[in-house]
């Protein structure tokens, strides 16, 4: 595991598109915009890369906003299922460290396997 990079964006695109046509997620984030919202994003203190075989197996991003409820933080992971939590845990860990109140995790239906073990609980289904 490795801070992620901006130039590991064409290959967290790729990471992506596995995870939809596997079945992981449910849907893949618009490039253009992505690439917008990720011009000044800090990867050393906020991402983690998974790299198997010259690809990336596994990635976590994690983005954070004020709310009514406090910091809440979004931790965008990707990847089979043990770098999945592995990822996920750490992403957790980070909100947790920053003060965040609420940490949000996206993942698709009957995904969320293991996830009670990094602190988890399911609060919607999202489909």
């Amino acid at each position: 595991m490795r801070p992620g990079r901006a130039e590991d964006l064409p290959r967290l695109f790729e990471l992506w598109r596995r995870e939809v046509a596997e079945g992981r997620q449910e849907m893949l984030p618009n490039e253009t915009r992505l690439q917008r919202m990720l011009a000044r994003f800090d990867w050393e203190a906020k991402s983690r890369v998974v790299e198997h075989d010259g690809r990336l197996s596994g990635s976590v991003l994690v983005m954070s906003r004020q709310s009514p409820d406090g910091l809440l933080s979004n931790v965008y992971a990707a990847g089979g299922t043990d770098v999945f939590t592995e990822l996920v845990r750490w992403g957790v860990q980070l909100s947790r460290a920053a003060g965040a109140s609420i940490a949000q995790v996206f993942v698709a239906k009957g995904g969320g396997r293991g996830l009670e073990g990094v602190g988890l609980e399911l609060v919607r289904p999202w489909w």
